[in-house]
């Protein structure tokens, strides 16, 4: 899995200031991966690797569990303008979670 927030951390000459924003920054790095996704899933398959190691990341750091696994359910549903609502609506419910 990809650690998102690893860029963020250990850049000495920010100092403590963006160390201690590290996972945030992190997670909206992962969110505009899914953001991208979103975008995208009507005239294209989305699935990556990326995008998996994004909902994994967010996941990991505690985001709500539910709209993650409904994600990643909605990847799997073929008609293009379903799936884009129920992504749609499972990132309203990530997005709260951050």
């Amino acid at each position: 899995m990809k650690d998102f927030s690893e860029k963020y951390r250990g850049v000495t000459h920010f100092g403590l200031a963006l160390e201690e924003r590290a996972d945030m920054r992190g997670k909206m790095d992962a969110w505009r991966v899914l953001k991208d996704a979103l975008q995208r899933t009507v005239e294209e398959d989305v699935r990556s690797e990326l995008l998996y190691d994004a909902l994994d990341y967010l996941e990991n750091q505690g985001c709500h569990e539910r709209a993650i696994k409904d994600f990643r359910n909605a990847l799997l549903i073929g008609p293009p303008v379903a799936r884009y609502m129920t992504i749609k609506f499972a990132m309203q419910r990530i997005w709260k979670g951050l």
